[in-house]
């Protein structure tokens, strides 16, 4: 079954008038057990959340599993978990993405068939038919190799997905070169899959245009229509802006590098080669990834000034404050429209390490920050809980980016890390925290009860 939509959406005709906050649901997995990390990633589209949870016990150990939630008139609730047809541990759930009726999940340590290929990676896809969800698809790179990670990241929109396997090995450059050598340690790769009525099959190899040693091209994806976005954290080049200079400078190790594709008729070309305005050393540009049509959005976790909100101050100052920048298309021409940062700006934050946006929403998480006050807008200078996580929402009025609102919680724990996983679909968006400690089930349970450490949550919002 290759997927479509067989029913109207689950709340189809449902009012907001019983809407009495704005964080909606507070979700957690069926089984109450600790180190479950239900959040280790998150999507969203409409009514439809689908979280990883890569720990996720089943027959063969913490095989992992991604765990599918539906809103209808009475909230949320659990609809599927989904499991791999041939569970390991495998990460099943390291990512996920979601378009529709269809979900895609990634298992970066599943070792192929027979267990024959260490560490490949792959990524399941699977359909939905009205309540029922079912496996559709087993994808795998078309030159598999130990180590490579396939399935650390993946990205589906409508018929198109995108895998990130960033320790792949080639030396190839741009689209479609040479697969068969190992000549490029970590260079890594993304690989396209195209559905059609036979089913899903790969439709391109992807490259950086300067692909070189622990680059790791691949480390995020994101797709948006016939537009494709692919980050290489470890990429070394002294460029700032679009289309600068791609020569390695030793001195800009690691300062991390977005290449966009783009698809005309049945060819994939590199559109643009995009690095940050205030490139450094170990800035991790590329991090997290998020595109919507025209606009993109980069994490830079590792990016040090102490400005907040808007274009502000570039300059260095805190470690690790983190920064996300956004990018938009007019034609074909990409340039940086916002440099953004948290609007409490605290070394360490980790600010930029999940990143999403939708139409004129911008949504950042900043899972180490140590705000203690719960709920949305409370006072933002109070560090009295570390790592308990931070998202922040922005808004778009023409091409002016204003930060909008700072988002905690209910509860507040220490290193929930709340803001590892953001996603946004129409005006609702979710939080994921990996690390939360309830022993609670399912949903709205008893957000005290911190019983099973790193059991992981989910936050659901809709203003």
């Amino acid at each position: 079954m290759d997927g479509g939509a067989c029913d109207p959406p689950p709340d189809a005709g449902c009012s907001d008038a019983g809407v009495a906050s704005p964080q909606e649901a507070y979700l957690k997995a069926d089984i109450s057990q600790s180190s479950l990390q239900l959040g280790r990633s998150v999507a969203m589209d409409g009514n439809t959340i689908v979280a990883g949870s890569e720990a996720y016990p089943l027959g063969n150990g913490n095989a992992g599993a991604a765990l599918v939630y539906t809103r209808d008139c009475n909230g949320w609730s659990l609809q599927a978990v989904l499991k791999p047809d041939n569970p390991g541990n495998d990460q099943f759930g390291r990512s996920v993405a979601i378009s529709g009726d269809t979900i895609v999940v990634g298992a970066q340590d599943e070792d192929g068939p027979g267990d024959s290929r260490s560490d490949s990676g792959a990524a399941y896809v699977f359909t939905r038919c009205g309540s029922s969800w079912m496996q559709s698809a087993y994808l795998t790179a078309s030159n598999a190799g130990n180590s490579d990670r396939f399935g650390h990241k993946v990205a589906i929109s409508g018929d198109l997905i995108v895998v990130g396997a960033p320790e792949e090995d080639s030396d190839a450059t741009t689209i479609d070169g040479d697969q068969l050598n190992d000549d490029a340690k970590q260079a890594g790769a993304a690989y396209v899959f195209r559905r059609a009525p036979g089913g899903w099959a790969q439709e391109a190899y992807l490259k950086a245009s300067n692909a070189e040693t622990f680059d790791n091209f691949g480390f995020s994806v994101g797709v948006s229509g016939n537009t494709i976005i692919v980050g290489a954290t470890g990429e070394d080049s002294p460029a700032s802006g679009v289309d600068g200079s791609q020569g390695n400078d030793p001195t800009y190790t690691e300062s991390g590098a977005v290449y966009v594709f783009v698809r005309d008729g049945s060819a994939w070309s590199q559109q643009a080669y995009v690095k940050a305005s205030n490139n450094g050393a170990n800035l991790f540009l590329g991090e997290s990834l998020a595109i919507d049509g025209d606009t993109f959005v980069a994490g830079s976790v590792n990016e040090n000034s102490d400005s907040t909100g808007v274009n502000g101050s570039q300059m260095s100052v805190y470690e690790s404050t983190g920064a996300a920048y956004v990018f938009f298309r007019s034609g074909t021409a990409w340039t940086q429209q916002a440099y953004v940062k948290a609007s409490n700006t605290g070394a360490n934050d980790n600010f930029g390490e999940s990143v999403a946006v939708s139409g004129d929403l911008l949504l950042i998480g900043a899972p180490k920050e140590d705000g203690s006050v719960p709920g949305l807008n409370g006072d933002g200078t109070d560090d009295g809980t570390d790592g308990a996580g931070a998202a922040y929402l922005y808004t778009r009025t023409g091409d002016s980016w204003t930060f909008s609102t700072y988002i905690k919680a209910s509860s507040p724990g220490l290193a929930d890390l709340f803001g590892t996983g953001v996603a946004i679909s129409g005006p609702s968006f979710v939080v994921s925290a990996m690390f939360e400690d309830s022993g609670a089930t399912g949903t709205n349970g008893d957000e005290s009860d911190n019983s099973k450490g790193n059991s992981g949550a989910l936050y659901v919002f809709r203003p």
